[in-house]
């Protein structure tokens, strides 16, 4: 190949990357809503209700982490959980359960988990019986506990 096609090659990929390759926000090069996973816990307390009062929060929560919250009854807390395509990220969200008189009747702890594409909740601990956690692959249901009759 000859010196001068060879430059006129570079000068052309100068170009088309110059032009294609700018992000659309130029200059906002953050992609963390597309590599993350979002999680729910759903309050579903409603007689006698109860507020979940968060205890400890940490683990691979997207930036900025969550702040110290409370879930009222009949209300939902989201949380996004980096997802990372070659590891597992896990989080962990703690939370004591609360009467309307502010006496704490239990609490629980909850883990999410990304491996790769597949999320999943796990209640790592539970203590208290008058409540119920039912968790799938992304929420956790915390209900009041009915006993059968």
């Amino acid at each position: 190949m000859r010196p001068g096609f060879i430059l006129v090659l570079f000068i052309l990929l100068v170009i088309v990357t110059s032009v294609f390759g700018k992000s659309s926000g130029e200059g906002n090069t953050n992609i963390a809503p597309q590599a993350s996973r979002r999680f729910d816990i759903i309050n579903q307390a409603n007689y006698p209700s109860f507020t979940l009062v968060s205890t400890n929060l940490y683990g691979d929560f997207e930036s900025p982490p969550p702040a110290p919250h409370e879930i009222g009854p009949e209300s939902t807390y989201s949380f996004q959980v980096k997802r990372d395509y070659f590891y597992i990220t896990e989080a962990f969200a703690t939370y004591n359960v609360v009467t309307r008189f502010r006496e704490v009747i239990g609490s629980f702890e909850i883990k999410m988990r990304l491996n790769t594409h597949v999320p999943s909740t796990t209640i790592v601990s539970k203590v208290g019986s008058d409540f119920t956690l039912d968790n799938g692959n992304t929420y956790v249901y915390v209900r009041n506990f009915i006993p059968e009759t």
